[in-house]
């Protein structure tokens, strides 16, 4: 820890003096609010009191341009102070040089250091073609087993890592190498926390590359790749003392200076490389992944593992970029190891077209499909064999239309979803369709700032042998600011039926307003008002929300 906390100290340094010259030593600003409300309810089991109260409060210190906000809250059911101190952190930037320091993310590459979150310091350095990195911290707090609270939260190691990265190049051309480097320390909670939730104290080593040649202006390759030494218990025994294996022995011990290898470690691979067009009217990209089994590195927070896709995505824009068509298209499966009794199969496709040929006409359309299978060499049985697809349509269009300073805009929208499947066993109770559907249409005029709204939607479900389920609602709302904008005032209802088998089913209403009345510079008072009733065969509930107050700015 004594590398974080120089690291720390010098890019605190470098930071203050860099930016003295430009920006404000001190700063201070925010807002408080005091806000009260009260909560009715009928037949429903609300959380909230019959009266509450809030007060809040957000200043902002500034120190040579970085603000550092501070919330504090007190109300009639709880009391917080949270503060910049509990994650704070910088990154100034000198010429070719930028500094980290406190909580920071970076990224080195997608499969290394891949923004994982962590308390330190960094160092990065473009001098001209040299490409250098440096970081370390605590990426994992430690964190004790709580076995009295009924939220049980896994308890975790602390856990120190390190890296770095060297390469050569600019933006369009380069060549990175990483080394990244992380374990837990196993001293750093209670021993009795230890088995809680099969907890083993890990270590892992990782060696990455990334990746980008330019041919030309509009072409470029990029390559990343990874390997990991992930050992999943430090306590388990050496490999060496352990496996009679001559040959697995030497493997072992030429790769130890990158990690000891216990019975536990697995060295697991991945990567990924795309080729890409691309100019004004026209794109193209190819792109290949491939994701070992429970590849992992302590620098990124999540991989989908066991997978390999290729993906094509070819696109075209016309008209001065009012015309846009987008195509993607990708195969993928997993199983690479053959560990698996089944193995699984995706096709996916889509298609992407936004028109624009006028400012007042636009539609979008969308369309994709999803194709799954599931081959088990196992078992031969047709009625346990998976072959599903979904396909998804939509289509958007819009309008605007504009008379002096009155603008008036309709919107749409009808989204269909079908889900099938294609083994005739299990075909009836796993196929659905799903259609839903809206229009809302918008006045407003600018020069009084009066908006009316209005709108309907619908959606229509089958599912398999259930019951036909569709409903249907209406939206309005209004809005005008009075007294030379200082009072704003709004206002919606909405209201809904449900069928279920073309029987009623439920019904719902509701609707509220708020008044905001700006009555000083720094002053402004607010209210609101909303109520909800609902009815259904089982159940039915009303309640009735009004709230209030007063916000300073300062």
């Amino acid at each position: 820890m004594n590398i974080q906390l120089a690291l720390l100290l010098v890019c605190s340094a470098c930071c203050l003096h860099a930016q003295s010259e430009k920006k404000q030593p001190l700063s201070f600003h925010g807002t408080a609010s005091l806000s009260l409300g009260t909560f009715q309810q009928q037949n429903y089991n609300g959380r909230q009191p019959g009266f509450y109260w809030s007060l809040n409060g957000n200043p902002v210190f500034g120190i040579y341009g970085h603000s550092m906000p501070v919330n504090v809250m007190v109300s009639s059911q709880q009391r917080s102070i949270s503060g910049p101190f509990s994650q704070i952190g910088m990154s100034p930037t000198y010429k070719w040089a930028k500094f980290h320091a406190g909580v920071r993310s970076l990224s080195l590459s997608p499969f290394s250091v891949a923004g994982h979150t962590f308390l330190g310091g960094a160092v990065e350095l473009h001098p001209g073609a040299f490409r250098f990195a440096v970081l370390g911290g605590r990426f994992q707090k430690a964190r004790e087993a709580d076995t009295t609270s009924i939220f049980r939260l896994r308890p975790a190691y602390k856990r120190l890592g390190y890296g770095m990265k060297i390469g050569v190049g600019k933006t369009r051309n380069y060549v990175d190498f990483i080394y990244f480097k992380a374990k837990d320390d196993s001293t750093s909670i209670q021993p009795i926390a230890r088995p809680t939730g099969n907890l083993t104290p890990d270590e892992n080593a990782v060696l990455g590359i990334a990746s980008r040649i330019s041919f030309g202006k509009r072409i470029y390759l990029q390559i990343d790749g990874g390997a990991s030494l992930y050992t999943r218990d430090m306590r388990s025994p050496l490999l060496s003392d352990e496996s009679n294996d001559e040959k697995l022995k030497k493997i072992a011990s030429q790769l130890s200076w990158i990690l000891p290898f216990h019975t536990s470690t697995a060295l697991t691979f991945a990567g990924e490389a795309g080729l890409r067009y691309q100019s004004k009217q026209f794109q193209l990209g190819l792109a290949y992944r491939r994701v070992e089994p429970e590849y992992n590195s302590m620098g990124a927070w999540f991989f989908q593992t066991d997978v390999q896709q290729i993906t094509l995505t070819p696109a075209f824009s016309f008209n001065k970029g009012r015309t846009r068509i987008q195509f993607n298209t990708g195969w993928q499966t997993d199983n690479l190891l053959k560990l698996k009794p089944a193995t699984s199969s995706r096709i996916i496709g889509g298609m992407n077209i936004s028109l624009n040929p006028t400012e007042r006409f636009g539609i979008e359309l969308q369309a994709n499909n999803f194709q799954f299978t599931q081959e088990n060499r196992y078992l031969e049985s047709d009625s346990l064999r998976l072959q599903q697809s979904t396909l998804f349509l939509n289509v958007s269009p819009h309008w605007l239309l504009r008379s002096g300073t009155t603008m008036r805009t309709i919107s749409s929208s009808i989204a269909y979803q079908k889900s099938d499947d294609y083994n005739p066993y299990t075909r009836q109770n796993l196929r659905s369709d799903f259609v839903f559907g809206q229009v809302t249409y918008n006045w407003q005029q600018q020069k009084s700032g009066l908006n009316l709204g209005m709108g309907i939607n619908g959606r229509m479900n089958k599912s398999g042998t259930a019951a036909d389920d569709n409903s249907i609602g209406l939206t309005a709302s209004a809005g005008k600011p009075v007294l030379k904008n200082k009072l704003n005032l709004q206002a919606n209802l909405n209201t809904s039926l449900s069928f279920l088998k073309g029987v009623k089913s439920g019904s719902g209403f509701g609707g509220g307003f708020g008044i905001s009345w700006k009555a000083l510079k720094n002053t402004r008072f607010y209210t609101n008002a909303y109520f909800l009733s609902n009815h259904t065969p089982q159940r039915n509930y009303q309640y009735l929300t009004v709230s209030g107050g007063v916000e300073y700015t300062f």
